[in-house]
């Protein structure tokens, strides 16, 4: 029957005594690969491979008799990643997050992409990455993590959040995105809001920069 291993896998061959064998690598696609085994003394000899594909692995020896081994690669799929409930908002105004993963062979890293939902800045903002701590696979009821924007100028604004998970191997898996409004600490203090309002409108719009600083001037001089 077929060995079934993951893709990437590596398969250590060795053989001891007896003469030269031929290795070879039969694929169900494309042509056959001889390779040779490495000697490790006068009479053993060994061979690694990494196995990427469906194949037959082959050695033929001048008195012996053939083998053959099947081999099943099975690929890796990108991980999955998906929240497990709502998220909310902690007493300081921050994310709670709760979600859940998998893959195949782990998951590394998890985070959340942060995007704004209007952009109207002549350049498109880069989304704002939160890397979440390494997801622990003994978490039968899925994984926490929290994160806190509330001071970032883009706090108060309408956001697209989704989640982002990498697998050892390199692939990501997102999940659907969640339209909400980033939670802001409130302020009471008009000067306060004031001076949040005119940083959230630097941070968004460049082109506004020459009107915040004048807004702020004036803030300066007339606080009241």
């Amino acid at each position: 029957a077929p060995v079934s291993v993951p893709v990437g896998s590596e398969l250590s061959l060795r053989l001891f005594g007896g003469r030269e064998p031929e290795l070879r690598l039969v694929p169900e696609h494309g042509g056959m690969q001889r390779l040779t085994m490495t000697k490790i003394d006068s009479a053993n000899r060994h061979a690694v491979v990494t196995l990427q594909e469906n194949l037959r692995v082959q050695i033929r020896q001048s008195g012996a008799e053939d083998r053959e081994w099947p081999i099943t690669v099975i690929p890796d799929q990108p991980p999955l990643i998906s929240l497990l409930e709502d998220i909310s908002v902690t007493k300081q105004f921050g994310l709670r997050i709760k979600y859940g993963v998998s893959d195949d062979y782990g998951v590394v890293a998890a985070a959340a992409e942060i995007s704004l939902a209007a952009d109207k800045s002549a350049t498109v903002a880069p989304p704002l990455r939160v890397e979440f701590p390494a997801p622990l696979k003994s978490a039968k009821n899925g994984q926490m993590a929290y994160a806190d924007l509330a001071a970032h100028p883009w706090a108060g604004q309408a956001v697209q959040l989704r989640l982002v998970a990498t697998d050892a191997a390199g692939q990501s898996g997102r999940s659907a995105i969640v339209n909400m409004i980033l939670p802001q600490h409130p302020f009471k203090n008009p000067l306060a809001r004031a001076l949040i309002e005119q940083r959230r409108h630097i941070a968004l719009e460049a082109s506004r920069d020459e009107h915040a600083i004048r807004a702020l001037d004036a803030l300066s001089l007339y606080p009241e």
